[in-house]
């Protein structure tokens, strides 16, 4: 039977797949681990002269309020600056605390005709280690407040200064076994893969004070979500530019994330499970063909009146 198509009506649609990558919640910002400064009363070594100290010696031994004001001024994200009672001698192991901080008045003469030292110090609350020392003379115990100041500045930025100096000297003391704040990058060739396609992933992991690559570093590797692909490795150790490279393999649509699993012990001898993560960039895998054509055809056979529907899609 001849057949004559009287009527042809296709409609095509195309639509393109979603390959959009999903944002992910924004991370904290990428430093050093924020540390807390304990700032206790001050010590003094003599008690009052009431002949020529009624004044003075209280303002002078109530300090401690006056050494804090001026640390609080250099307060940040990373440097907390809390207010301590009692003298701080007794610091609990394990606790929070990552250094205190106090001034001394010693008092020397007699007769009313004294001098006095005024001495600040930085300490590590983990081990007591003097951080930092400045000292001051004065005849004047009025000026203890002046003379804190005057210490204080001798080693400021306080964080950027004393503290991050000592950090690097035990951190070389170590032998580079004890880390400020280690902290890792995850960045692939190829953001956005097609099934069955690879791209090689880099995993840098540096410390955060300088960002000083960290050598010989056994490193765990996985993904946020297995379905989308396969590594090559899942264990490396870093080399010497503190990096770690991994092929991944694209299997199955999705979204995912290489990242690396280690431990590592900080500057104050505490043992760190989970460093900062400062960027995270996923890999989105998407279907071979972005793009899906559907089509749909009407038609009448010639002396039937028959009408025909055809649907499909590729």
């Amino acid at each position: 039977m001849n057949k004559k198509f009287l009527s042809l009506i296709a409609f095509v649609y195309i639509a393109a797949t979603s390959n959009a990558q999903i944002d992910l919640p924004k991370q904290p910002k990428c430093g050093c681990p924020p540390l807390s400064l304990y700032v206790y009363d001050t010590k003094m070594n003599f008690k009052i002269d009431s002949t020529v100290e009624k004044d003075t010696y209280p303002k002078a031994k109530k300090s401690g309020d006056h050494l804090n004001s001026v640390y609080s001024k250099q307060k940040s994200d990373q440097l907390k600056i809390v207010r301590g009672s009692g003298s701080g001698d007794k610091i609990s192991p394990g606790s929070n605390i990552d250094f205190t901080s106090n001034a001394e008045i010693k008092r020397d003469g007699n007769n009313g005709e004294y001098s006095y030292t005024i001495d600040v110090k930085l300490i590590d609350a983990s081990t007591q280690a003097v951080v930092v020392d400045a000292t001051q003379t004065t005849h004047n115990l009025s000026e203890a407040n002046a003379m804190i100041d005057t210490c204080v500045a001798s080693f400021s930025p306080v964080l950027d200064s004393a503290i991050r100096n000592y950090q690097k000297k035990i951190r070389k003391q170590s032998n580079y076994t004890k880390w400020v704040g280690l902290q890792w990058q995850s960045k692939p060739d190829s953001k956005n893969l097609k099934k069955n396609k690879a791209t090689q992933v880099t995993i840098t992991v540096t410390d955060c004070i300088d960002k000083k690559p960290v050598t010989k570093l056994p490193v765990h590797i996985s993904q946020t979500d297995p379905n989308t692909g396969i590594l090559n490795t899942s264990f490396a150790n870093t080399n010497d530019s503190g990096k770690v490279a991994v092929i991944f393999t694209a299997r199955n649509k999705g979204e995912t994330l290489i990242l690396p699993s280690f431990s590592y012990t900080s500057v104050n001898g505490k043992k760190i499970t989970d460093p900062t993560v400062c960027a995270d960039q996923k890999i989105t895998v998407d279907e071979d063909f972005p793009y899906k054509i559907i089509m749909d055809a009407e038609y009448t056979v010639d002396g039937t009146g028959r009408d025909i529907k055809l649907h499909g899609e590729c």
